[in-house]
């Protein structure tokens, strides 16, 4: 409960205090810096206070752009910089007080350097407001660009501007970042609208990949699958393509003898058809395996008998233990292995 209020009261926080405190500051010590008050103490106390707050704001600022996973890390970015905010910024007004009081050439000169900072500040706060009710976070400014595309029918719409640029720049985000929502764009258009040739316009091979993959499947088409170079993606796209039709035959286009079968025995498991594990070659370890899990998933011990080889009581042992079931060990072959098999079923009931 308190990780929830302290990640709610972050969040508010960085809009309502981070930016729009930042413009309210910035503005009052421009005023300030241009007021006649009768008395000059009134107005060091003020400045002082501005100063600081504006420094402040800009610290606030920047450690929340920096990268934090998790609720744990944003709840303790939250404290530290609660500890900020409450312990320093007192102390901090206090030091610029007397400073500015005592030495009147640093007051001059920290009064220009802050009258700089507080505009510019102003015009980038400004700019960074705009920005978030325009692009939001990473994750919004990308899904709006694919809804933009979609609903305009029109893949330029991924296209990134220089204000998103700018607005990354401000936001002291990574540009790289934009590519990623560029190429992720392109992406789900060239789904969305089944058109090859937006996968074309994606600049990373591996998204290119992924591209032709997620529209092969999406079109159940496995020859859109040859578009993609390495072998691995390439095949896995067949398995992909062949899982989604349902189609066994599809698994023989795969060369890899271990992706082959894989496919295979998804296959099997996502039908629940333990004889599609009989496709596996029956020297590979990978048919006991497919055979093993689907007598498993159905709670079957005659699936097990579809094993030949060693592995087969391998099966029921483990069977036997699921159901706690002695009446398993019944068709293990070896009457010393079928002991064994009843026993670690009684020392399971006996736990």
């Amino acid at each position: 409960m308190i990780q929830v209020i302290a990640l709610i009261t972050y969040y508010l926080g960085f809009i309502l205090v981070n930016i729009l405190g930042f413009i309210i500051f910035n503005t009052a010590f421009i005023i300030i810096r241009f007021a006649k008050f009768k008395n000059e103490k009134i107005k060091n106390i003020l400045s002082s206070i501005l100063i600081v707050l504006i420094l402040n704001f800009i610290i606030l600022f920047y450690l929340g752009t920096l990268p934090c996973s998790g609720d744990a890390c944003k709840v303790f970015r939250f404290m530290f910089q609660m500890i900020i905010s409450l312990i320093a910024m007192p102390i901090a007004m206090i030091g610029t007080y007397f400073l500015i009081k005592k030495i009147e050439k640093v007051k001059s000169i920290i009064f220009n350097l802050f009258l700089i900072i507080a505009i510019l500040g102003l015009v980038w706060s400004l700019l960074i407001t705009v920005g978030s009710f325009n692009y939001g976070d990473s994750l919004e400014h990308s899904n709006k660009k694919i809804q933009k595309a979609i609903e305009n029918n029109n893949p330029d719409n991924c296209e990134i501007s220089f204000f998103e640029i700018l607005y990354f720049r401000l936001r002291l985000k990574p540009v790289e970042g934009l590519g990623i929502i560029k190429d992720k764009c392109y992406g789900k258009f060239a789904v969305e609208s089944g058109n090859l040739i937006n996968c074309e316009q994606i600049k990373e091979d591996w998204k290119k990949d992924s591209c032709y993959r997620d529209m092969a499947v999406e079109k159940e088409d496995i020859t859109l699958c040859d578009k993609i170079v390495p072998s691995a993606i390439r095949e896995g796209c067949y398995v992909s393509v062949a899982l989604k039709k349902r189609d066994v035959s599809m698994c023989n286009t795969v060369d890899s003898s271990f992706k082959r079968n894989h496919c295979f025995e998804s296959m099997a498991i996502n039908t629940l058809n333990e004889s599609l594990c009989l496709y596996i070659p029956e020297e590979s370890t990978d048919r006991s395996e497919c055979i093993s899990r689907l007598a498993g998933m159905r709670q079957n011990e005659n699936i097990c008998l579809l094993i030949t080889n060693k592995y087969k009581n391998s099966c029921l042992f483990s069977l036997a233990a699921d159901k706690k079931d002695e009446n398993v060990c019944e068709i293990v072959d070896n009457k010393e292995e079928k002991q064994k098999c009843k026993e670690m079923v009684q020392k399971i009931k006996s736990i």
